[in-house]
């Protein structure tokens, strides 16, 4: 009897047999990398969910702009328009995407600040100090779709322009210090430009000081959170 047929068979079989336990293999590992891959996923989710604002941290962020604001005001008191004010201001609009709530931080920094200050010459000029202070909140409205270096350059030049204009407009229209004509309007504009020079450096000095310690420590948060010792 030729058993070369069974051993054939017998062949076959063993290796549909391997086969199919292959196949059932490469179904278990796939599900178990599926759901390791989900359970990950899951982990990151919850752990962006623990990363949202809260109120604890809103109300110490809230604090900590007001109290940069008023003291880097007296810290850098002798020179002109050098603070944090308006920096804090465009942060305080980024940061709590509520602009009424958001408002706050700029016009608290002038009232506490403005206690110990020397009063405005007129109320004209403290409405427009009031408003130019609250144009950074409405400002930073462009940083909410995408924070990028083109658009915060943009938004830490533009706060002391508007000072600039409005500010200086407010003393020659509301004081006599200068002819209320146009060639006083530009002596006016021309004898503040040493103070919008001042400013400007601020702005940049303190707005990219407050953004680029956001997005350092939000890295480090994110990257801890996200490593997977932390899962």
């Amino acid at each position: 009897m030729d058993l070369w047929p069974t051993k054939v068979k017998c062949g076959q079989a063993a290796a549909e047999i391997i086969a199919a336990e292959i196949i059932a293999a490469d179904i278990i590992v796939a599900d178990i990398v599926k759901l390791l891959r989900t359970s990950y996923q899951g982990k990151v989710r919850e752990q962006m969910n623990h990363a949202k604002p809260n109120a604890a941290r809103d109300l110490v962020v809230f604090l900590f702009l007001i109290a940069f604001g008023v003291v880097g005001r007296f810290v850098w008191l002798d020179v002109p328009n050098f603070s944090p004010l308006a920096a804090t201001a465009l942060f305080a609009g980024f940061y709590f995407r509520h602009l009424p709530r958001a408002m706050l931080v700029p016009i608290s920094v002038l009232v506490i600040s403005n206690y110990w200050l020397p009063l405005y010459n007129s109320t004209g000029e403290m409405v427009a100090v009031y408003a130019a202070m609250l144009f950074p909140v409405v400002l930073s409205l462009v940083l909410h779709g995408k924070l990028s270096l083109l658009r915060l350059g943009v938004c830490s030049v533009l706060p002391s322009a508007m000072f600039f204009v409005v500010s200086n407009f407010a003393v020659w229209a509301c004081n006599n210090w200068y002819a209320h004509t146009w060639a006083g309007l530009v002596q006016c504009y021309t004898s503040a430009i040493p103070f919008y020079r001042y400013m400007l450096a601020g702005d940049l000095i303190f707005t990219w000081g407050l953004f680029g310690l956001y997005v350092a420590g939000s890295c480090l948060v994110a990257l801890r959170r996200c490593s997977p010792s932390a899962l």
